[in-house]
């Protein structure tokens, strides 16, 4: 089953003309801290605006499908995200989101999937060996986020060899 929920172009489908990252994070914050153990992907959903575009991938001389082009995130993603991985990460690295996709550290093409795709893995700040882990594919009607956690710099490093990669900046 494939969710269309991601954008082509700066027009979100209420008509808003903006990229919302202030309204994604106040969303989240608001979510975790009035989040009960135990929810349903569908109630967690219904935290969330339908979607959220976040911004570009701007990397001079990425030869990527995927620069330049609007990077969004729906509430259905976000939901998946936060059911499996929510109590692994802490607010500062689900906000870490927005510069992962500003400041990558590292971009891999991923040629392995039928889907358009870039991995992507921006350092956590004080702490050396984490890294946030970010998967972004084409989508018929735009970019979007399908996968965002926290792994290791071991997990970096086998999949830099397994992946083409496009973009590294130490």
């Amino acid at each position: 089953m494939m969710y269309n929920f991601c954008m082509k172009n700066d027009k979100l489908k209420t008509g808003i003309s903006s990229y919302n990252s202030k309204d994604l994070k106040r969303d989240l914050d608001r979510y975790l801290k009035n989040k009960e153990l135990y929810m349903t992907r569908d109630e967690i959903k219904k935290n969330f605006k339908e979607n959220y575009v976040l911004g570009k991938l701007n990397i001079e001389n990425l030869k990527s499908n995927f620069n330049d082009k609007l990077i969004s995130i729906s509430n259905f993603d976000i939901a998946r995200i936060l059911e499996k991985h929510c109590l692994e990460m802490t607010r500062d690295e689900l906000h870490l989101i927005f510069d992962t996709i500003k400041n990558p550290n590292v971009i891999l093409e991923m040629d392995d999937r039928k889907e358009s795709s870039v991995m992507i893995y921006k350092n956590i700040p004080d702490k050396d060996n984490r890294f946030m882990e970010m998967i972004i594919i084409e989508r018929e009607n735009g970019e979007c986020i399908i996968h965002y956690m926290k792994t290791s710099k071991r997990r970096k490093n086998k999949k830099e060899l397994e992946y083409n990669v496009l973009y590294k900046f130490d």
